[in-house]
């Protein structure tokens, strides 16, 4: 009997081991892959201290190579062309030659705006009577270094043709040419207006460290001219002391 009992007790132990539940068979570890970032094509093209820091990074064209530039918008818009104030301001002047004494007496200079232009056309209003629209012509100062003498026909320094040769720095006297669009001219008018027959272009010289500007009238005909044969005269003028000012307060 005892042997019975003991061979049924064995059998319930391997029956139970058998049927009972069973531990999972253990499983291989996963690998874990890590995606890398590619790597970039040169080190030489790492990211700038700026780039890091979010900020944008400056690029640096060289020197201007156009009187908008030298004048302070190199890469920028020129919304109001000089003789404007800073800002768009309305600016007058009084003449201080015999020929602007004679020829015109005070001017003053306002802006046009023209839709899908981002520079204003210029007016320029004489007392007596002459009226021009001005459209800025592109680097016309410039264009005509080499056949003009800006020095001579404006009776000031200008200094752009130093300024591309690296004989000078920035703010150097400027001139801005502009094309006449309107041109105005009451019968009594001394000479018929600034040129005998017809006004083509009017030039002036702009420089933000002085409050006198000379304005140049040439006959029409293509720019630039192939001599200072389409010179027609030269004024001179003075902003007034109000507008000088302002003006010296903005800059």
């Amino acid at each position: 009997m005892r042997l019975i009992r003991n061979v049924m007790i064995l059998c319930a132990v391997l029956l139970t081991a058998a049927c009972g539940p069973q531990a999972p068979a253990p499983q291989p570890k996963e690998k874990k892959v890590v995606a890398s970032a590619a790597a970039p094509a040169s080190t030489a093209n790492a990211a700038s201290p700026a780039a890091e820091s979010g900020e944008e990074e400056e690029h640096d064209d060289g020197r201007p190579t156009d009187e908008q530039g030298m004048y302070g918008f190199y890469g920028e818009v020129m919304p109001y062309p000089p003789p404007m104030g800073i800002n768009g301001e309305t600016t007058h002047f009084e003449p201080t030659s015999t020929t602007a004494i004679g020829f015109t007496g005070p001017v003053v200079f306002s802006g046009i705006p023209k839709e899908g232009e981002p520079t204003q056309w210029l007016h320029m209003q004489a007392a007596n009577g002459l009226a021009y629209d001005l459209q800025i012509v592109d680097g016309g100062g410039v264009e005509a270094i080499g056949k003009l003498d800006w020095s001579k026909i404006m009776m000031q320094p200008v200094g752009m043709e130093d300024y591309l040769n690296e004989k000078a720095d920035d703010r150097v006297t400027v001139v801005f040419v502009y094309k006449v669009m309107n041109e105005q001219v009451p019968p009594k008018a001394f000479n018929g207006g600034l040129c005998k027959k017809k006004t083509g272009y009017i030039a002036l010289t702009a420089s933000h460290a002085v409050n006198y500007i000379t304005v140049a009238a040439f006959s029409p005909g293509p720019w630039p001219p192939k001599d200072d044969s389409t010179l027609c005269g030269a004024f001179a003028y003075g902003m007034t002391e109000k507008d000088a000012g302002l003006q010296n307060g903005m800059r």
